[in-house]
C-alpha cells in the first residue's frame, strides 16, 4: 500500500479563512505564512486528536487539508490546498486481476503436473482443472479478502483509495499479492494503524479457513509409504520452519490421526502455504508494507526507520534476500525509508491499539516461513 503522489496545482490558501477555522478549535499562539506561503499556526499544547479530526472535516469541505506536527518545541498546524488525486484507471485494475488469475492458474497446473503421487496414485480420476480451480480460489480468496480488509478500514476512516492492483507472479507462488494506493492520507496514527492491521487480520482469518479445509481434504497414508515417496522425491515432509507453525498447531486439532499414518496434502494446502508466506512477509515492519504502517503508527518516523532495518534483516535471515534487496532498492530510489505520514503526526496512538500489536507479533510467529 502506498501513499499518493498528488499535485496541488499551485493553489493558494486564504490566510484569514484558515486562521478562522483553526482558531475556532485551538488556542493560537502564533500565526504567519511560511516561506512557501503556507498558512502556519502555533497552538497551545493540549490533547488535539478529536479537535483536529473536526478541523479536517471542516476544511475538507472547502478543498483544504491541515497537518499537525511538533517541530522543536512548537506545535504547528499548517493548512494546504487539498491535493488533486491522480485519475483512476479501472481497466488497469481489471487487467492486472485477469493476468493474476492466469498466472495463478498456470502455477496450479505446474503443481498438479508435478505431483505424480497426487495425480496418478491418490486422485487418478480427478478433474485437473477443478483441482487447479480450487487452488486459484483458495489463494486469491486470501489475497482478495486481505485487500477488502484495507478497503473497509479506508471507509471507516474516510480515506479515499484505489481498487486493488493484483500483482501477477511466477511459479511457485503465481502472485505477489495485491496493493491499494491511498488518494488521501490517514487522519492520525490510529487510522494508520487500522489501515495496516485490517488487511492482515482478515487475511489471517481466511488463512485459518483455507488451512482447515486443506487438512480435512488431505489423504491419510501409511507412514512407510510417505517415507518412500519422500526418498524418491515424489513428496516432501511438511513441518516448521519450512511450513508455518500454524499448520503444525492445527493438524492435531482438526484432523487427529493414528500413529503410523501421515497426511498427504492437496493443492489447497499449498495455497494456504503461499498465502501464509505473503502474509508473513507483508507483516514485517518494513517501509510501506502493512507491518511498516503499523510500526510507523506505533513508533513514529525514527522508530519506523529502525524497525525497517530490523525487518529487512529478518527477511534476509529467513532466506528471502532477493525480496529484501528489491525492497531496499525501491525504498531508497523513491523516498528513502519514509512511510505513510498521517495528517496528525503528534497525537499518540490509542492504548488499545498498542495492545493489539501483540496479535500482530503472534501472527508473524504463526506464519513464519523459512526458505
Amino acid at each position: 500500500m502506498s501513499q499518493p503522489l498528488d499535485s496541488t496545482e499551485n493553489k493558494t490558501v486564504p490566510f484569514a479563512e484558515a486562521k478562522a477555522s483553526v482558531s475556532s478549535r485551538f488556542t493560537i499562539t502564533d500565526a504567519y505564512q511560511d516561506p512557501q506561503n503556507v498558512p502556519t499556526f502555533g497552538i497551545v499544547h493540549e490533547p488535539a486528536k478529536k479537535k483536529f479530526e473536526g478541523l479536517v472535516d471542516e476544511l475538507s469541505d472547502r478543498g483544504l487539508v491541515p497537518t499537525l506536527r511538533l517541530e522543536g518545541d512548537d506545535l504547528l498546524i499548517r493548512v494546504y490546498p487539498k491535493p488533486t488525486p491522480r485519475p483512476t484507471r479501472p481497466l488497469l485494475n481489471v487487467g492486472l486481476f485477469a493476468a493474476t488469475i492466469g498466472t495463478v492458474f498456470a502455477t496450479g497446473l505446474v503443481l498438479w503436473e508435478g505431483s505424480v503421487v497426487q495425480r496418478e496414485v491418490l486422485m487418478p480420476e480427478a478433474n485437473a482443472y477443478l483441482q487447479v480451480g480450487l487452488f486459484v480460489l483458495s489463494l486469491l480468496g486470501v489475497v482478495g479478502l486481505h485487500e477488502l480488509g484495507h478497503k473497509i478500514a479506508c471507509e471507516v476512516h474516510n480515506m479515499d483509495s484505489t481498487m486493488p492492483y493484483f500483482i501477477p507472479g511466477i511459479p511457485p507462488t503465481g502472485t505477489f499479492g495485491a496493493v491499494i494506493s491511498l488518494k488521501s492520507p490517514p487522519r492520525n496514527r490510529d487510522a494508520l494503524f487500522d489501515l495496516g492491521f485490517s488487511g492482515p487480520l482478515v487475511a489471517f482469518v481466511a488463512l485459518l479457513i483455507v488451512t482447515i479445509l486443506s487438512v480435512q481434504a488431505a489423504y491419510l497414508v501409511p507412514i512407510g509409504q510417505a517415507i518412500l515417496w519422500n526418498k524418491l522425491k515424489l513428496a516432501q515432509s511438511a513441518s516448521w520452519p519450512e511450513y508455518p507453525l500454524l499448520f503444525d498447531l492445527l493438524i492435531p486439532v482438526v484432523r487427529p490421526h493414528p500413529s503410523g499414518f501421515a497426511l498427504f496434502f492437496t493443492q489447497i494446502e499449498f495455497a494456504a502455504w503461499v498465502g501464509s508466506l505473503i502474509s508473513y512477509l507483508n507483516l514485517l515492519p518494513i517501509w510501506q508494507l502493512d507491518g511498516g504502517h503499523l510500526s510507523r503508527a506505533l513508533f513514529g518516523s525514527r522508530g519506523h526507520r529502525i524497525t525497517s532495518y530490523l525487518g529487512l534483516a529478518v527477511m534476509v535471515i529467513s532466506g528471502f534476500w532477493l525480496f529484501a534487496l528489491l525492497l531496499s532498492i525501491m525504498m531508497f530510489a523513491r523516498r528513502g525509508l519514509s512511510g505513510v505520514t498521517p495528517l496528525d503526526d503528534w497525537s499518540p496512538i490509542s492504548t488499545s491499539r498498542r495492545l493489539l500489536y501483540v496479535i500482530v507479533v503472534v501472527m508473524i510467529i504463526l506464519l513464519f516461513v523459512r526458505l
